[in-house]
């Protein structure tokens, strides 16, 4: 018996199933779906390295304790936990973040506030972009020149 149906009624009893129908407001086919969620990944990324590139440019210890890819590494993590902590969520990776912190355009480095980077084995180097030029870079010469001069390049001359 079922549903308080008499044994002669059950010829009578029909079950009807109701399935979602989905609105097609725009067809969107897999190429573009995943299309678009690596452009959202790509810009989430970007914006990690530039905000944590804010941070290491502000911070010259931060930037000591980063002189190394496991450095970057563990550096990049604590951060996102921080931020994650004040409810920021950051995606992206540490190889990601040192790339685009790598590729980002000069202009951009200076009107956000970035430092780039470069990668060199396991040694990652920093350079303000703000305190490039070529009166800086001369500078630096006469400095590494008279150190040089001054310590006869390691030579002890004695008569």
């Amino acid at each position: 018996r079922c549903c308080g149906t008499k044994e002669g009624d059950a010829s009578q009893l029909r079950v009807l199933r109701v399935f979602p129908v989905p609105l097609a407001t725009e067809s969107v086919t897999p190429a573009r779906a995943v299309g678009t969620a690596k452009r959202q990944n790509a810009q989430s990324e970007r914006e990690c390295a530039i905000a944590f590139g804010q941070m290491l440019a502000r911070d010259p210890t931060l930037r000591e304790r980063c002189g190394t890819k496991e450095g970057f590494k563990n550096e990049l993590r604590k951060w996102k936990e921080r931020e994650l902590a004040d409810g920021r969520v950051w995606r992206c990776n540490p190889a990601s973040a040192l790339f685009r912190l790598k590729e980002l355009p000069e202009g951009t480095c200076k009107s956000a506030g970035v430092i780039q980077c470069n990668v060199v084995g396991h040694v990652v180097y920093f350079r303000d972009p703000s305190k490039k030029s070529l009166a800086g870079a001369a500078q630096r010469v006469r400095e590494s020149r008279g150190v040089l001069e001054a310590d006869k390049c390691g030579i002890v001359v004695t008569p």
